[in-house]
Order: structure tokens, then sequence, then C-alpha cells
């Protein structure tokens, strides 16, 4: 799979990418405290509308004069029950509305399979990325 994609809908120029990449195409270290001024400078050379982005499991939805950042959260790997994603509209006049939403679903098996598989450092995973969510089937 490609490490970026560029498309363009209706007009808008978009780029999806797992993670921010640095200037020799390697991903950067996650962003804690990511803000509209850093993800511009970050993306300075880039003719994208929107930059569409994931890896970092919160949501970010930021909009800039330059450009609109979304990540629309994980889908799946998450503290609750919850898939999260987002949906773009596009308008005639090339406004862009975003819709953040989640759907709940059942999780059990899933977080379970850790376990039932041994999937290394299943502890850790299951604590950081699920919330010990798994804890209430046990």
């Amino acid at each position: 799979m490609p490490t970026t994609l560029n498309a363009v809908y209706n007009g808008k120029k978009f780029h999806f990418t797992h993670y921010h990449l640095n200037d020799q195409n390697e991903f950067i270290s996650v962003d804690k405290e990511p803000t509209e001024v850093k993800l511009d400078e970050l993306y300075r050379t880039s003719s994208a509308d929107v930059v569409c982005f994931g890896h970092h499991h919160v949501i970010h939805h930021f909009k800039t004069k330059d450009r609109l950042y979304l990540n629309p959260g994980s889908l799946g790997c998450f503290h609750k029950p919850f898939a999260s994603y987002a949906i773009l509209s596009i308008g005639e006049s090339g406004e862009i509305d975003v819709t953040l939403r989640e759907v709940p679903y059942d999780n059990k098996q899933f977080l379970l399979g850790y376990l039932r598989l041994n999937v290394p450092d299943s502890e850790y995973i299951l604590k950081i990325f699920h919330g010990n969510q798994q804890l209430r089937y046990m």
C-alpha cells in the first residue's frame, strides 16, 4: 500500500496518510498537542485543501485559512465499544461540511481474542488502546 494517497473530489484536493511524514518521507512522532499552526507549518508546501490522517486515536478537526485537517479517531481501537468515523460533504460552492459519528458495536469477541490468541503484550495493548474493557467479560 502507498504511504500516502492524493485525490480530487468535487474540485477539492485531498491528501490521505496514515500519519504525518517529514521531508524525508518518514513518519514523525505523534504530536500529543497538535495545533492549527503546527499543522500548517508541517503542510506548508502542500496544495491539498483537506488532509485526512489517522494513527493518533484522538479525533482532530482543525480548519485554517489554508486547509482542513481531519482525523476521525480510531475505528475500533478506542476505550469504549464505539467505532468513530467522519462524513465529508462538498457543496457546489466548494464548502466542506464535516459530520463526526460514533457507532456502538459488540467488541467482546475481539477483545477476548487478544487473550485467546496469546497476542504479545496483550495486557498492555488492552489497557492503553482499549481501556481494559475486556475485564468486564472475564
